[in-house]
């Protein structure tokens, strides 16, 4: 899967090449979350804080992230400057930009397709719930299988309306994008 992913940087990189400048080190970027069927596998592929959580045949979850942005040396919140230097960088975090070779950098991993009976694939606007709002792994896995990822944006917004920005410089309402896959 990293192959593909690097590919699809570099077509994206081709497409924007002549009206944008790829050199800036503030060019758009983006977190991935990436789920393939392959026969009776299912391969997984994470790129910056985007997780997977699968759900077991058992009922445990494991969660598919890639924690390196909260890493990052000083603390949140980060400076402009931070970010710009360590994004895709050794030492610091891999997004898909304008660096193909992130794609190698990707937490990614395939585990057999028998022994998972669902995944949920979210922003971090999703999983705040989780990491600043009080709930656990297995009940967001529990809502989106029973109620699907609508209900889970609907659930953090009511949390961000309550509680606010879960650290003083962050956003009250981030991104909130999540996709609930059964076979």
């Amino acid at each position: 899967m990293p192959d593909l992913v690097a590919a699809a940087i570099r077509d994206t990189m081709a497409a924007h090449g002549n009206v944008c400048d790829l050199t800036s080190p503030d060019s758009p970027s983006s977190t991935m979350a990436v789920l393939r069927r392959r026969g009776d596998v299912l391969d997984h592929l994470v790129l910056c804080d985007s997780p997977i959580v699968l759900r077991h045949t058992g009922g445990a979850v494991t969660v598919v992230d890639d924690d390196r942005l909260d890493h990052l040396p000083g603390g949140r919140p980060y400076s402009r400057e931070l970010v710009r230097g360590l994004r895709n960088r050794p030492g610091g975090f891999w997004v898909a930009s304008v660096v193909p070779e992130a794609a190698y950098e990707a937490r990614a991993g395939s585990v057999p397709l028998a022994d998972v009976s669902g995944a949920l694939l979210a922003t971090d606007g999703v999983t705040r719930l989780v990491e600043a709002y009080g709930w656990t792994w297995e009940r967001l896995v529990a809502v989106a299988g029973s109620d699907g990822p609508g209900r889970l944006i609907a659930e953090v917004r009511a949390a961000e309306l309550e509680h606010g920005a879960p650290y003083p410089t962050a956003k009250v309402h981030d991104d909130a994008t999540a996709a609930w896959v059964t076979w």
